[in-house]
């Protein structure tokens, strides 16, 4: 496997891993989210990322649909608040045919009203769906809380009302405007030289303009923890709680990750797992999770029980987080931790897909690829003295925002 970068004299950035596979993956990573929408803009980002499918200059959505699924391969995108992604998926033999519908979707996108006026009832729809599942809308509504006064805490799909104020000409004023080269890397993997990947480049960024994007300004707030209660009238009652958290560039994220995944991670043998769900028979998801942005971050926990439980689950978590405050791991607990996160690595490194998708955002927010093992290297490095500092940061009660649907 050889990994190749380069930079065309536009500003894009190009990511290639050469492999002798029979599989191959492409796609677009756009530097522009949630986060690039001006206040009138709330949902603009998401909506664009719809209608990239919805025509170009050269393909109607149908020709688009039938580009590579046509071949049996796959064809897929997604916004967050600081980035959105389209990629791809197929046979090597359509290589050269998925990197330029990438392209050409990403770079070409036509924005008809016709269009547009279709698919903003699809995402009105999308949003009718998420507020149906209180266990997702809780995240944002959380999100709200924890970045009060931040694009951060808006929710990506935006709303009803303000989805309908966006008209074509507005979006493909935003589409102009974070779209830009200097913003996007171009990532793909296969059996192909990186000679052939620059040519597909060049040849799919044709009379590209070399503008430059540097970000809307979003100053953060200081951070004011809150609780809050919402009669939702569930038969569960679901609960958020979290804080801020480092951000993607701070030294400290390692140690979170791991002491996350000791707490509430993916794994049966998670901490509030044992705890809630096997010994108590409380809940039936409990998890954690730590969310790293360009300027701050996001730990956060959630699980769901019935009313009369809510106050033993409650006192069952803030003794779980008490206990990482109040006393370092055990040096064979942290050995345990260690191989534990670093096998869970090992495993989903197994899927190229989301190894590649990972390995594009490292090189889009840093520029370089991160060698390999230097993950394996700091998760080792971690002392118990240093997660048990991350732990009195973070989880200390007047430093814990809480959000409940009751």
């Amino acid at each position: 496997m050889k990994i190749h970068t380069d930079t065309l004299p536009c500003g894009l950035r190009l990511l290639h891993v050469e492999t002798r596979s029979d599989v191959m993956y492409c796609g677009a990573f756009v530097f522009a989210g949630t986060r690039d929408e001006r206040p009138d803009e709330h949902g603009m980002a998401h909506l664009m990322e719809h209608m990239l499918f919805k025509g170009t200059e050269r393909r109607n959505a149908m020709q688009i649909n039938e580009r590579l699924e046509g071949v049996g391969g796959e064809l897929n995108a997604y916004t967050c608040k600081e980035e959105t992604v389209v990629y791809a998926a197929g046979l090597k033999r359509h290589f050269a045919r998925a990197y330029d519908l990438i392209c050409d979707l990403v770079f070409h996108s036509r924005i008809d009203p016709e269009a547009l006026s279709k698919e903003r009832s699809v995402v009105m729809d999308e949003i009718d769906s998420y507020r149906d599942d209180p266990a997702d809308l809780i995240a944002d509504d959380f999100e709200d809380l924890v970045f009060q006064g931040s694009s951060l805490g808006r929710n990506i799909l935006g709303t009803k009302q303000g989805l309908r104020s966006i008209q074509a000409q507005r979006l493909r004023g935003f589409y102009r405007r974070c779209y830009t080269p200097n913003r996007i890397v171009l990532f793909s993997m296969g059996a192909a030289t990186f000679d052939k990947v620059r040519s597909w480049a060049e040849a799919g960024t044709y009379n590209l303009p070399a503008g430059r994007y540097e970000g809307v300004s979003d100053v953060l707030p200081v951070y004011q923890p809150a609780w809050k209660r919402l009669v939702k009238h569930t038969s569960q009652m679901h609960c958020q709680l979290g804080t801020r958290a480092f951000s993607a560039n701070d030294p400290q994220r390692t140690a979170l990750l791991l002491l996350n995944n000791i707490l509430g991670g993916p794994s049966m043998n998670s901490r509030l797992n044992a705890q809630l769900r096997e010994k108590h028979g409380l809940v039936y998801a409990i998890e954690s999770q730590y969310t790293a942005y360009t300027d701050t971050g996001l730990w956060a926990l959630y699980f769901g029980a019935d009313h009369a439980d809510e106050e033993q689950a409650l006192s069952l978590i803030r003794h779980e987080l008490d206990k990482l405050m109040d006393q370092p791991l055990s040096s064979s607990a942290l050995h345990r931790a260690q191989v534990q996160y670093l096998a869970q690595l090992t495993l989903a490194a197994e899927n190229r897909e989301n190894w590649l998708l990972a390995v594009a955002k490292h090189y889009a927010l840093w520029n370089e690829v991160e060698p390999q093992g230097r993950l394996a290297e700091r998760i080792r490095a971690v002392t118990a003295l240093q997660m048990q500092s991350v732990a009195q940061q973070l989880f200390a009660p007047q430093q814990l925002t809480g959000l409940c649907y009751v």
